[in-house]
């Protein structure tokens, strides 16, 4: 994987991250942000760390410190333009410098970040808004380096960044950011994980108001279907941000504990209603059968969770014995250059409904693809936190 990554270097250019691959081309794939880097730029960001790791080698090193630095200078001139990704794209870039003792300039970039994130906080409603800015239109933006979006919308995305929030509380002696990521990751189980074991994409809440307006979904077959990333972002998510806030009486040990085994229910959950290949379809709402659309890119967020509980050994927190395993197994022959390309993961599905990225290596299925692998090396990972 690292060999891969390091040749990727010479074909995705400086400020571009790969995206969705096109025919298999990652670097075809690589976009820009006209207004902010790309959510994308933090799994690039990631995969190079873990291939530093393993080959010692100064471009690798060279593309890092250029595209961190560059992400650095822009938080710190416009944090509060960025949406609610800040979170993948510092913890899987600077910090991760930052924590080994690399690059310990970049403390106040991550300061700023952290400040940012936070700022999302709509106090009313008690969530973290997803994407758009002050002052934005509030329109969806159909373009794969730009996002915005209304006020009053947050997504299970968000599990994913909230860990940034708590470690800049921890570090920084702030706790009100750790409050703010208590009172989303509260509005987030209720709304978005439903009574039958399933997560919601989205949900709308008036902004002004705090009136909950109903489910809402950018990806998924409706508003109220489970899409399987939405799940495997919310068991990562859920149980990490659990572990962080019970390990910091951020939250009490057992609503803690009830956080993380809720986590592990979702994960069953997402195993046991995977397609016959043990990958997830795209929408579990799809009729399953040999045409339904899969997603590795899901799957390999859920394993690389399962993997993560093995190291954690958490109580009550763990997948249905041997399920990394058969998820490892059922993910391999999609790792092959054949049905890879130039990425690390192929079988991966962006968005079904406009036939986008259908079958391909995306970003963040070759970076989990990857920290999976890490974990199961000893290798630590930038969510080691």
């Amino acid at each position: 994987m690292a060999e891969r990554t390091r040749a990727l270097l010479e074909s995705v250019p400086d400020g571009g991250a790969p995206y969705v691959a096109i025919d298999g081309d990652v670097s075809a794939g690589a976009v820009h942000g006209s207004r902010t880097p790309p959510w994308t730029l933090g799994f690039w960001l990631g995969q190079l760390h873990l291939t530093e790791a393993v080959i010692q080698d100064p471009s690798v090193r060279r593309r890092l410190d250029s595209e961190q630095e560059k992400l650095c200078g822009l938080v710190m001139d416009r944090g509060p333009e960025f949406d609610h990704d800040l979170g993948f794209l510092m913890i899987l870039g600077p910090l991760a410098d930052l924590r080994s003792g690399v690059r310990p300039q970049y403390r106040e970039a991550l300061a700023a970040a952290c400040e940012a994130l936070a700022g999302r906080y709509n106090p009313e409603g008690r969530f973290l808004r997803a994407h758009g800015w002050q002052g934005s239109t509030g329109a969806h933006i159909d373009q794969p380096g730009d996002n915005d979006g209304p006020a009053g919308r947050f997504i299970a995305d968000t599990w994913m960044n909230l860990p940034l929030l708590l470690w800049g509380a921890r570090e920084f002696d702030r706790p009100a950011w750790a409050d703010v990521a208590v009172g989303h990751a509260r509005t987030a189980r209720e709304l978005l994980t439903t009574p039958e074991g399933w997560v919601l994409h989205g949900y709308e809440i008036d902004p002004v108001t705090g009136e909950r307006r109903g489910p809402s979904t950018i990806q998924g077959d409706s508003p109220t279907s489970p899409w399987s990333r939405a799940q495997a972002w919310t068991v990562y998510g859920m149980e990490l941000t659990a572990r962080m806030l019970g390990a910091q009486g951020w939250l009490p040990p057992d609503e803690a504990e009830q956080w993380r085994g809720d986590a592990a229910a979702l994960a069953r959950r997402f195993l046991d209603h995977s397609l016959p290949s043990g990958v997830a379809p795209w929408d579990f709402s799809m009729p399953q059968g040999e045409q339904t659309p899969s997603d590795t890119s899901a799957s390999a967020i859920v394993l690389a969770a399962l993997t993560a509980w093995e190291g954690s050994a958490p109580h009550g927190t763990t997948g249905p014995p041997g399920a990394a395993d058969r998820l490892q197994a059922a993910l391999e022959p999609y790792s092959q250059p054949d049905r890879a390309g130039t990425g690390l993961l192929g079988g991966g599905l962006y968005y079904y409904p406009a036939g986008r990225g259908i079958d391909e290596p995306c970003a963040w299925g070759d970076y989990f693809w990857m920290e999976a692998a890490a974990r199961r090396q000893g290798i630590p990972v930038p969510y080691d936190l």
